[in-house]
């Protein structure tokens, strides 16, 4: 019998695996919970923020959330059909689309703050640990998304007028920003000290 080989995937890169699992795990918890209200995991993200801030452009909701214009549309045309939101274009530019809450999508407010309060507690982790994880996951997005900007800002600038990135600038940059990653590591203590 042939022993199913062991993966290396969580033991070789644990900070990447790690994120990767939580962030899956805690979508499927968060879709079991949002069910039960007829959302879909992110939906009540843009409910909260139109709660906190008002009406806004379909632009705003898709910078807010970084996802494309065509997912947005399509979780605001479930939204809409829900009767949770309302979309009309905007009285200051005819092409952009305003969004707001109706009625029903500020009532929801309590039982989307139930469920995320579910999900905090589900953490099982004590007041420190979570300031602690928190502060963690914080810089670790920091990092990545610098890093990631300036892979972006390098890939877009052209080599040649008229012409995109090569595969050979791709590539070194990509080797730029490992090594940036490791030149931003902070050293480990020295023995004894």
């Amino acid at each position: 019998m042939v022993k199913p080989r062991a993966s290396t995937t969580s033991s070789s890169y644990p900070v990447s695996f790690a994120i990767w699992q939580l962030a899956r795990t805690h979508r499927a918890y968060a879709a079991m919970l949002l069910r039960a209200l007829d959302l879909f995991p992110s939906q009540e993200l843009l409910i909260m923020n139109l709660w906190e801030k008002g009406p806004q452009t379909q632009t705003e909701l898709v910078r807010f959330l970084r996802f494309d214009h065509s997912t947005i549309a399509k979780s605001l045309r479930r939204m809409e059909a829900a009767g949770l939101i309302a979309r009309r274009p905007s009285a200051e530019d005819r092409r952009a689309t305003v969004v707001s809450l109706t009625p029903k999508g500020r009532a929801i407010r309590k039982k989307i703050e139930g469920v995320w309060g579910q999900l905090e507690r589900a953490s099982a982790l004590s007041p420190e640990q979570r300031k602690q994880l928190v502060r963690l996951m914080a810089r670790v997005e920091k990092n990545v998304a610098n890093l990631a900007a300036r892979v972006n800002e390098r890939l877009l600038r052209p080599e040649d007028p008229g012409r995109g990135p090569s595969r050979r600038r791709a590539r070194q940059t990509l080797a730029d920003a490992d090594v940036a990653l490791v030149l931003a590591a902070p050293l480990a203590p020295a023995r004894g000290a």
